[in-house]
């Protein structure tokens, strides 16, 4: 088990800096689906532990079996390899990015008031929101919800002035 420890450890100090430098969500939910491929069991809660499994001696007179000392290790390793891709720096990244990407899309003026511009930006919203979903949303969701509503709200505000200056000024 100390081995694993010790993969996991530098999986950890060489993925860490990979992803708190990656330019596009796409590449950091490939990343985190790649681990998730591992078929490594997802469990609630962790397996048995072994009697003489901990050292590795004498596992075959052990009162474990192999599918029991494996089982240990997938769990280890998958919420060890989850804990890399939670960590706030990361999470904080992710969501920075996606909030950023509909906010893009609300700047143009023209973004609610014409229907084909607004349909652009309610596709835009879709695809942040499934790739939200795919990455921690109970952390992420709430995020970008607070930037998308505060984005939407401003280019709605921005396009009330305006159509109460055009009204004012005789522009049609």
């Amino acid at each position: 088990m100390h081995d694993l420890v010790a993969v996991v450890e530098c999986l950890s100090t060489c993925l860490t800096p990979i992803l708190q430098c990656v330019e596009r969500n796409v590449e950091l939910i490939s990343c985190f689906e790649a681990v998730r491929q591992l078929s490594i069991k997802i469990d609630s809660t962790p397996p048995k532990v072994c009697v003489g499994a901990e050292d590795g001696r004498n596992v075959k007179n052990s009162l474990c079996r192999r599918d029991d000392i494996a089982e240990q290790i997938n769990f280890y390793t998958q919420t060890e390899l989850a804990h890399i891709f939670e960590q706030p720096k990361v999470l904080e990244s992710f969501a920075r990015r996606e909030a950023e990407r509909v906010e893009d899309l609300l700047k143009d003026s023209q973004s609610i008031m014409k229907y084909d511009r607004f349909q652009v930006v309610m596709n835009g919203l879709m695809e942040a929101v499934k790739a939200v979903l795919q990455f921690f949303p109970d952390k992420t969701l709430p995020i970008c919800v607070s930037r998308w509503k505060v984005a939407l709200v401003q280019s709605l505000s921005f396009c009330n002035r305006l159509e109460l200056f055009e009204k004012h000024s005789g522009c049609s």
